[in-house]
């Protein structure tokens, strides 16, 4: 997930670029096409690197992006300005 410049914009795999994707996977995400009911289409997402379910960008940004801004998780920041988002 990635913070955009505007106040509580944040993007997910579904708009990284090819370049963003390939970074977040040489640092352990797994990100696969999956389908979403509530948007009804496919888009890459964030997957559960064991049973490949589907992690949602909600589930994702709730339980675990904000928790880890907050401390409750370690996290590591990657400089990634130079790089643009696909949309």
């Amino acid at each position: 997930m990635i913070k955009g410049a505007a106040p509580h914009h944040f993007y997910g795999p579904e708009g990284f670029n090819p370049q963003l994707t390939e970074l977040a996977q040489q640092h352990g995400a797994t990100i696969q096409p999956q389908y979403s009911r509530t948007q009804q289409t496919t888009y890459p997402a964030n997957t559960c690197g064991y049973c490949k379910a589907f992690i949602g960008e909600h589930y994702l940004f709730t339980e675990y992006f904000m928790s880890a801004i907050e401390g409750s998780y370690v996290y590591e920041k990657l400089g990634v300005e130079s790089l643009t988002m696909s949309r």
